[in-house]
């Protein structure tokens, strides 16, 4: 109960109240009581005024009894009824002469009456006690020392006064301040316990509002009642939430843009803290890594990368100098980059590690391609010049003089030198298409009529090879808008590639037909064919099945590869299919609708 504000509030206010009460109380009492006491002590100093001119008449009192008597006892002079008591003390042996009190004086043969006599004798002076008796009765006491004429010390009056009416009135006094106290109490706690309401009840409302605000709850504000501090308060706590709403919707829109952004990322991002425990992991980087499994960010991720690459778990480069380098580290099939780097906290500390995974390769393979490229090309140029500088040598030594042999000679070179002409027009011509710089020129032509002229173009070398090439078609006419040059060009390599790859007697069909569409123009030989291991790869640049016989055939190893690049441009598909020794089908599919002039 008391860890309440509530009754925090309503305890202190009445603890306050309860001092300021005794504390007031006490001082009233003790004011009360003074006052009595002091009204008692000059009453007593009213018969001390009555009685003490007729004493110091006397000689000797002790041998005046009777007129000390008649002196105490007039009571035209005292009162008595107030419970005042007159005893007249000799001076020798402080033995009682004369009294107005029935009650035994031998309380005046105490040490503390004795001693005040004894003090009244020595200064002359009235002296003054108040004592309580057996029956805790307080009384007030007073000794005057009694002189004849001023002169001798005869003896001493003693005046005692009991104080009932004043503890009476004191006890009176005593019991309604307790009354008051009582009374205020219960007050201050009603009272207490409403004003600490009006406190506490703004309070407990933040409480809740704040709690739901903790869970994520910031529909709920808080109800302003008054211009206080409270009221204040809760206006400002209003205000929070409205803030806080405001950015943690801005932080959850950044956090959503971040994390979509980091999810669809084409490179892995990992974040590595300082207990190896991974943080922040995209689906790119779980791609790249092969981690089929969930559970990893719970996992430590030294034991997760080591088996892929020891030195790129945390300890190691946690021991290298900056925390910063890259690594490319084959994972199956995959050449993968890591780059890594510290992230620093808000002192400038490192705390974690972020790896970035790049899937390189493709360029690696384009890399490894370009390499080939150039030595293809070398090695292709490098066979013609070599001819031609040798023949030419040889001519210009003058080591033959039979014109037939110089004949001969001149025809290798210019053989060789066409051979270089066209592989640097086809390398031109491949270059184009990688630059999109290639223009199609397309009209509308007959395919079938292209394709008999290509046939007739190739029946010379068909001829010499006894290789009979058969047209296929139902078709009177297939047109379609299409570059005319460039199509004729991939209809001679495709042929004539048939034709140079089909032994003597062998055959060669071709078949011109519309599908839906499109204009299907297949070729078949009955040749060596394609192995399946180079049949994936037979429309790369300057690839060759058997090299030695290509290249005796005069091929640059770039036919097939511009031929796909002269389809492509024509929204069109070529498809290879071939079986080692038994023959190689190529199939052009291309639309009969494109019209893109």
């Amino acid at each position: 109960m008391f860890r309440s504000i509530r009754w925090k509030f309503v305890t202190i206010y009445f603890i306050l109240v309860l001092i300021a009460m005794l504390i007031a109380g006490i001082f009233i009492l003790r004011e009360v009581d003074d006052l009595h006491i002091s009204t008692a002590s000059q009453q007593l100093e009213g018969v001390r005024y009555n009685v003490m001119p007729g004493l110091e008449e006397i000689m000797e009192l002790s041998t005046n009894e009777e007129q000390v008597k008649s002196v105490i006892e007039d009571n035209n002079k005292i009162d008595l009824a107030i419970g005042e008591e007159i005893w007249i003390i000799d001076d020798n042996r402080f033995d009682v002469i004369a009294s107005t009190s029935a009650n035994d004086p031998s309380f005046l043969k105490e040490d503390q009456y004795i001693n005040l006599i004894i003090q009244a004798r020595q200064t002359g002076e009235k002296k003054e006690v108040i004592a309580r008796g057996n029956n805790d009765q307080r009384s007030m006491t007073q000794v005057y020392p009694i002189r004849y004429r001023n002169i001798d010390n005869t003896g001493y009056l003693v005046l005692r006064r009991n104080l009932k009416d004043v503890d009476s009135t004191i006890n009176r006094i005593r019991e309604i301040i307790v009354q008051v106290i009582i009374a205020s109490s219960l007050a201050t706690i009603v009272l207490g316990f409403i004003i600490s309401k009006s406190i506490s009840d703004p309070i407990k409302d933040i409480t809740r509002k704040a709690v739901l605000m903790s869970k994520g709850n910031f529909e709920h504000y808080v109800q302003v009642k008054s211009n206080d501090e409270i009221g204040e308060l809760s206006e400002t706590f209003n205000f929070l939430t409205r803030r806080l709403k405001k950015s943690l919707r801005e932080i959850s829109l950044e956090k959503t843009k971040v994390e979509a952004i980091v999810n669809h990322m084409t490179d892995g991002v990992i974040a590595v803290d300082n207990n190896h425990h991974i943080i922040l992991m995209n689906p790119k980087a779980i791609e790249l890594l092969n981690f089929g499994t969930e559970g990893y960010f719970e996992s430590d991720f030294d034991k997760l990368i080591e088996p892929i690459a020891e030195s790129l778990t945390y300890n190691k480069i946690a021991s290298e100098e900056g925390w910063i380098g890259s690594q490319s580290i084959s994972i199956k099939d995959t050449i993968v980059k890591f780059s890594y780097a510290p992230y620093m906290n808000d002192q400038n500390e490192k705390t974690g590690i972020v790896y970035v995974l790049q899937d390189i390769t493709d360029a690696e393979k384009l890399d490894a391609m370009r390499r080939d490229f150039v030595a293809n090309v070398s090695h292709e140029l490098k066979t013609p010049l070599t001819s031609i500088k040798s023949y030419t040598e040889t001519l210009m030594d003058g080591y033959v003089d039979d014109p037939e042999v110089q004949k001969q000679f001149l025809t290798v070179i210019d053989s060789e030198a066409e051979r270089m002409t066209r592989l640097v027009r086809d390398l031109l011509q491949l270059s184009n298409f990688d630059s999109h710089s290639i223009t199609f020129y397309k009209e509308y032509n007959d395919y079938l009529d292209l394709t008999k002229k290509c046939i007739t173009q190739l029946q010379m070398a068909s001829s010499k090879k006894n290789i009979e090439i058969k047209l296929l078609t139902t078709e009177k006419q297939l047109v379609g808008a299409f570059d005319l040059h460039r199509m004729e060009q991939v209809f001679i390599n495709i042929i004539s590639n048939a034709i140079k790859y089909t032994p003597e007697e062998g055959a060669v069909e071709i078949q011109v037909l519309r599908n839906d569409d499109d204009c299907v123009v297949q070729v078949k030989d009955n040749g060596i064919g394609i192995p399946a291991d180079d049949l994936v790869h037979i429309f790369d640049r300057f690839y060759r099945v058997d090299k030695a016989r290509t290249r005796n055939a005069g091929g640059t190893g770039l036919g097939l590869s511009i031929a796909k690049e002269i389809i492509n441009g024509h929204d069109g598909r070529i498809e290879i299919e071939s079986e080692f020794g038994k023959g190689t089908t190529v199939t052009i599919s291309i639309p009969l609708d494109v019209i893109d002039f």
